[in-house]
């Protein structure tokens, strides 16, 4: 097994969701109502989903480390598919890998920093699975 090779969503950690998500709505992008909450907006673009999540809440995933402003994200389609791509990750000697965790909606999420430092999270979300090509299509 690989590391998809691609990316399905982009995570900006943003000071305030809600005003972030009027600016990115005022731009004409459409954010999906039902995948969104007050915590995180979510916004299907052409082939990828962009993320708006606070400062905060990406502080809470490792709080010993500094807190990202933006996180790559792959979606896999099974619990053991991200637990197979974190496994490939830490073989591949990248120096944080995390995870794999369950989630409280019965998904799971883990992830990694490159050598780089660049944030990684690697996530199976059941209400969201990626299409074959690794995309998400976010409920409108």
């Amino acid at each position: 097994m690989r590391v998809f090779p691609g990316v399905s969503c982009i995570t900006l950690g943003v000071e305030d969701v809600q005003r972030s998500t009027i600016f990115y709505e005022m731009l004409g992008w459409r954010v999906s109502r039902r995948a969104s909450g007050p915590d995180a907006s979510y916004f299907q673009l052409n082939n990828i989903v962009l993320a708006l999540r606070s400062t905060a809440a990406l502080a809470e995933v490792r709080p010993d480390e500094p807190t990202p402003t933006m996180v790559l994200n792959q979606h896999y389609g099974s619990h053991r598919s991200v637990a197979k791509a974190l496994y490939v990750a830490a073989r591949a000697r990248a120096p944080g890998v995390f995870g794999p965790s369950r989630t409280h909606d019965g998904g799971s999420s883990g992830g990694f920093v490159d050598l780089d430092g660049h944030a990684w999270s690697i996530a199976y979300d059941p209400a969201c699975p990626p299409s074959p090509d690794g995309s998400l299509i976010l409920p409108a």
